[in-house]
């Protein structure tokens, strides 16, 4: 099988556990994983065409993400593969579901679209990912592996509970995988509620102003109350704030598929 040369990803230092436990009772780092989609190159290579963040909300391996991240893999699967890393494990995934968007987030800028349901459903599967394992160069030419493909039955995986949406001027953290290094790492942003409001399709949302805000990558994150209970997915950050964005209320995670087929973009 292929390997990526040279990829900004990090370790997540985490380890499965050996039952499932909801993440309110432990590091909620632990329910939340990097998950790229992943085009081939030539030569056995592979490069990410996009990453986001996903989090685990049953212990089958059944997460979530925002639909924008896994667009490019529902438009085109057969030049495509959406891969998780867990830890160390590299997971193939699959889109169970993943909202209609009213843009194309292919060719769009997230700070350029419009605010509505953007949510999708995936689930770690069986098969093995496209590539042995995924590594990068340091300077001086070194290969340093950051995770290998997962062999052997899935999970469980401890998972994140999902609450109810925030309340105005609630302190909120998100945890997600942003670009704040040439290799894309676990990244927590603390803020506050500052407006909660419903997007034009009456899909509810919050903005949240931060000490430091969520980067590119942190797309599908969730965003934790102190109880470490789900209550919005961090969604959009906008060029116009330094130190804001935009996340869905936990209302759209009630009913993440609407219907269990796919729409297509």
């Amino acid at each position: 099988m292929g390997e990526i040369p040279t990829l900004g990803v990090v370790l997540v230092l985490c380890a499965l556990l050996a039952v499932p436990v909801p993440a309110r009772d432990i590091d909620p780092t632990r329910a939340v994983f990097m998950l790229s989609v992943m085009m081939p190159t030539g030569g056995g290579y592979w490069k990410t065409v996009i990453q986001g963040t996903g989090f685990f909300v049953a212990a089958d391996g059944t997460a979530i993400t925002a639909s924008h991240v896994v667009a490019w893999a529902q438009r085109d699967p057969g030049a495509h593969r959406l891969v998780a890393m867990v830890g160390r494990d590299l997971y193939a995934a699959e889109i169970v579901c993943a909202s209609h968007l009213p843009y194309d987030p292919t060719k769009s800028h997230l700070s350029e679209v419009p605010l509505g349901r953007d949510i999708a459903e995936v689930r770690l599967t069986t098969s093995a990912p496209p590539f042995r394992r995924l590594f990068y160069k340091t300077p001086s030419g070194e290969e340093v592996t950051l995770a290998t493909a997962h062999r052997g039955p899935l999970g469980p995986f401890p998972f994140l509970a999902i609450g109810i949406g925030p309340a105005l001027n609630q302190a909120v953290r998100v945890i997600g995988f942003g670009h704040i290094s040439p290799i894309p790492g676990e990244w927590t942003a603390t803020g506050q509620v500052a407006r909660i409001r419903q997007a034009g399709d009456g899909t509810p949302v919050f903005d949240v102003a931060f000490e430091g805000r969520p980067q590119p990558g942190n797309s599908g994150s969730p965003v934790l109350n102190a109880r470490n209970q789900v209550v919005g997915v961090w969604t959009w950050q906008f060029s116009a704030s330094s130190n804001s964005g935009t996340a869905q209320g936990a209302e759209v995670l009630r009913r993440p598929c609407r219907s269990r087929r796919s729409p297509t973009p």
